[in-house]
């Protein structure tokens, strides 16, 4: 029971830190995309 909730909060932490880190990728994109020319970031869609 107690090694199934250290696995459950393992898991919950790693999807977290995932979502963060995916956040952080869109948010880089959107600057990039910012950044570089227009025809740039509509061929990158």
């Amino acid at each position: 029971m107690l090694s199934l909730l250290k696995i459950y909060l393992y898991f919950i932490l790693n999807v977290t830190k995932l979502f963060y880190f995916m956040r952080a990728d869109q948010l880089t994109v959107a600057m990039l995309g910012m950044i570089l020319p227009d025809n740039m970031s509509h061929h990158a869609k």
